[in-house]
């Protein structure tokens, strides 16, 4: 009869330890397939359903004198402009959260709008500029590949967006606004309205930004802080691919 129990016990604690092999081994696969998806996020469903105001990717803090880059691929429905990417730059609180506000919402079809106004009503920022082509604007932003940064310089931020069409022709969109703040950190992050967003994880990251660039050429558009487009010759502070420069 002790035979017999000791035989039970000795099994029953084997199973158990297999048991706890197994799980391990199975979070250790599952943690390993997180980290593979990791590299990509996805904001929206895939068959661009989603409702305005219903998905989100995360919320990037932008501390003072830093620039947040994205790189994501844009999906939408075509059925109308607005169904494509959307960027919101608030104060530094959670969502619709105590204390929560929003300095404007911006979307890929030049347009935005503050708790008040929209761009139509041009008192409130300082510029608005893009050079889409309006007749094809809803093929061309379906599978586009888009570069958004958003960068600070004292009080000013600025977002740059360039998309790159399936068929490799690039967009730029530019806004500019003060927002009145300059110490403290402001956060940012994307919505869609029946559409979707891939981003890029590995692409992203919030530095900082001015760097001495003499010996460097700019082949890409560059904008001074008012968010006016400047040339090679330019000489000061110029923002280009999201980030900053002094050019001496």
């Amino acid at each position: 009869m002790k035979q017999y129990i000791l035989y039970k016990l000795f099994n029953n604690l084997k199973l158990n330890i297999m048991k706890k092999i197994f799980t391990l081994v199975a979070a250790a696969l599952l943690a390993a397939n997180v980290m593979a998806d990791d590299t990509t996020t996805v904001v929206g469903a895939e068959d661009n359903t989603a409702d305005f105001w219903t998905v989100f990717s995360d919320s990037y803090t932008i501390p003072a004198e830093n620039t947040l880059h994205l790189e994501f691929t844009n999906y939408s429905s075509k059925a109308a402009n607005w169904d494509n990417w959307v960027v919101v730059v608030t104060n530094d609180a959670e969502r619709n959260g105590d204390g929560y506000s929003e300095y404007f919402v911006l979307r890929a079809d030049n347009w935005g709008w503050n708790s008040t106004t929209n761009t139509s009503d041009n008192s409130w920022y300082t510029s608005l500029t893009s050079n889409y082509n309006w007749e094809t604007f809803k093929d061309d932003m379906d599978g586009a590949k888009v570069v958004l940064d958003v960068a600070r310089s004292g009080s000013v931020v600025t977002v740059n967006a360039d998309a790159t069409t399936t068929s490799g022709t690039t967009y730029n969109e530019n806004f500019v606004i003060n927002i009145g703040e300059s110490t403290a950190n402001i956060r940012a992050f994307l919505t869609t309205e029946k559409g979707h967003l891939v981003i890029d994880n590995t692409k992203t990251n919030i530095a900082t930004g001015i760097t001495n660039v003499e010996a460097v050429k700019t082949s890409s558009k560059a904008y001074n802080l008012a968010g006016q487009q400047v040339g090679d010759g330019f000489k000061g502070i110029k923002i280009a691919n999201g980030k900053k420069f002094v050019v001496k």
